[in-house]
């Protein structure tokens, strides 16, 4: 789901609200004008515990780090424990973090020391997705020729060296949430 409204907004709960109906998963689009604000993330996961919510992108994965800087898509340098995203995770069984785009491989390859961690403790509520815009899986059609997806895949290689674990994160949680 990405709109420019609040996380916590009455057009998202009428979401949260279908999707307990159904019992389908949402993804959130957390960055940017999109779903606004992570910290309101917590009373929806408190008011919806049975919806499973997959956060996603800037603004989720900056805030791996209690540090995040507000407006800065793409952080780099070392990770401050204690972020909003890896204390959620923690506590609310209902929430998962999608690890696809220039975002996820960010979270991953920005301070691999505290990603190696945070694999292994939110083993069971990470999903690996590609969603990377090349189009031939090695990077043809982006600035540098570098596939995002061939570089996280690579990225949690090093950082999960448990096969299951890796493989939980790379299939088994995903299919789970969809019912596969």
């Amino acid at each position: 789901m990405k709109f420019r409204v609040s996380i916590d907004g009455p057009e998202m709960r009428r979401v949260y609200d279908l999707a307990r109906e159904l019992r389908l998963p949402v993804l959130l689009h957390i960055g940017g004008p999109h779903n606004r604000t992570i910290e309101r993330l917590e009373s929806v996961l408190k008011g919806y515990p049975s919806v499973d919510f997959i956060g996603h992108a800037t603004a989720w994965w900056a805030h791996v780090s209690r540090d995040a800087a507000t407006g800065v898509g793409y952080p780099t340098g070392p990770v401050t424990p204690g972020g909003i995203t890896d204390r959620l995770l923690g506590d609310y069984p209902n929430l998962h973090g999608d690890l696809s785009a220039k975002s996820g491989l960010g979270a991953l390859t920005r301070d691999e020391e505290f990603a190696a961690g945070f694999a292994d403790r939110h083993a069971r509520k990470l999903i690996w997705g590609s969603d990377c815009p090349c189009r031939d899986g090695r990077g043809a059609g982006l600035p540098g020729g570098q596939c995002i997806a061939a570089q996280s895949l690579s990225a949690l290689r090093r950082l999960v060296p448990d096969p299951a674990k890796r493989r939980r994160i790379l299939h088994d949680n995903g299919a789970a949430l969809l019912r596969l």
